[in-house]
């Protein structure tokens, strides 16, 4: 019998005879399974959104924290009015933008290289030679093609740098 109560209709049964109770008991049973399946499907689709939004938090704290580096990178270039105070800039944020302390820039002037930063691993010529040789290969097309694509030559990741349509110089990050 259906009674209407004060919060909404309440479903009353009344069973009279025991078989009754055994017809319904199979189809209570798939009832309270179903019910269970379809409950713990919403706490695993909750969770998984919930590890999703975590995720995305983090990955969006670290690119702010790489905004921060840039922009604070781009600052310290725009205070350096020499060479010498460029490389002293580079030499203290590179690492961190490059997340390697084994990232180097070669800086070209008049078709010759010059070091601007590099690793202490080796002498320092025979860094500047290995460099000067793996700048010069990952920069061949690139002339040629006319694009400034980052390229991997020998191990590392190349960037070519350019100023008013000119290559001026390449990073590298191995």
């Amino acid at each position: 019998e259906l009674l209407n109560a004060r919060e909404g209709a309440v479903l009353t049964l009344t069973l009279n005879r025991p078989d009754q109770l055994n017809a319904l008991t199979p189809a209570l049973l798939i009832l309270i399974v179903v019910f269970l399946f379809h409950q713990q499907g919403k706490r695993q689709d909750e969770k998984s959104r919930a590890v999703s939004a975590e995720a995305d938090a983090l990955q969006a704290e670290s690119r702010a924290v790489e905004m921060e580096r840039l922009v604070t990178f781009g600052q310290a270039l725009g205070r350096s009015l020499d060479v010498d105070a460029i490389r002293d800039v580079v030499v203290q944020h590179l690492p961190r933008l490059a997340d390697s302390d084994e990232a180097w820039v070669m800086t070209r002037f008049s078709g010759q290289w010059e070091a601007l930063t590099g690793t202490a691993r080796q002498s320092r010529h025979e860094v500047e030679v290995t460099q000067q040789y793996i700048a010069d290969r990952a920069l061949s097309g690139e002339i040629e093609a006319g694009g400034v694509d980052a390229v991997i030559a020998y191990g590392c990741l190349c960037l070519p740098m350019t100023a008013g349509g000119q290559t001026v110089g390449v990073l590298a990050v191995p």
